[in-house]
């Protein structure tokens, strides 16, 4: 992911596979403003779904890859259940330009995120 993410620079985990249950940190990097995030991960059902839990804003990811006729459709999802905790928004609101601005930037980051990880699939 640190590849394939404009945001993501670096993650700190185990090596091997994601194992449902997992704990990593992920390093962040926007300009100037560096900050590490929690993540739990939730499920593991390989080929086919990766999701976690970030605990520091309050977000999960999920990652889904399904056949569609002879195509493949791969879908990231950015849920937001139980709302922001209140660094997050703190930290959002203070250094990142404000939640509604850095909601943003993530919805374009998918869209660079989704573009690298197929044009890496079909090389």
């Amino acid at each position: 992911m640190p590849k394939a993410s404009p945001e993501l620079f670096a993650m700190t985990r185990r090596k091997g596979p994601f194992r449902a249950g997992e704990r990593f940190v992920g390093w962040n990097r926007r300009k100037a403003v560096v900050w590490p995030t929690v993540s739990r991960v939730v499920t593991v059902d390989e080929g086919r779904e990766l999701t976690w839990h970030t605990s520091t804003s309050g977000a999960t990811w999920s990652y889904t890859i399904a056949g569609d006729g002879d195509a493949t459709v791969l879908r990231e999802a950015r849920t937001i259940t139980d709302g922001v905790p209140g660094f997050a928004t703190l930290f959002g609101n203070v250094l990142l330009g404000g939640m509604g601005n850095h909601a943003d930037e993530l919805e374009s980051h998918v869209s660079a995120t989704l573009a690298w990880i197929k044009a890496e699939a079909e090389r």
